[in-house]
């Protein structure tokens, strides 16, 4: 995310590179690092505009951890019907895909379940 702390970053952009930093079969770091899961990344990446759909194209590109755990973040917050049914759409995708690792498979299937 190309934004220093205190900016206004309403009109950064998300790098893709920067929401697939995480390991393909679960997250780089373990998932309790002592900073909150997963810590200041997720909230730098949620002051972008727009950067839902970042998540959503990144996932489609490299299923990962972080990815998922956002999309669980994006069906918590005021989000239109329209993008809700997408996430969960991709959720279900994702918790059905024999080319999606286990672990991540298994997160988007309990956050689908809980969310739907």
């Amino acid at each position: 995310v190309r934004a220093e702390v205190g900016e206004d970053k309403r009109n950064t952009n998300a790098e893709p590179t920067t929401l697939n930093a995480e390991q393909k079969d679960g997250p780089s770091l373990p998932e309790y690092n002592g900073l909150g899961e997963p810590g200041p990344l997720v909230h730098a990446v949620e002051q972008v505009s727009g950067y839902e759909d970042e998540v959503i194209a990144s996932l489609g590109r490299v299923p990962n951890y972080y990815g998922v755990w956002m999309l669980g973040r994006i069906l918590d917050s005021d989000t239109t019907p329209e993008q809700r049914a997408r996430v969960l759409a991709l959720l279900h995708k994702l918790a059905g895909s024999d080319d999606v690792p286990d672990s991540i498979r298994a997160l988007a299937r309990e956050t689908y379940e809980f969310r739907e």
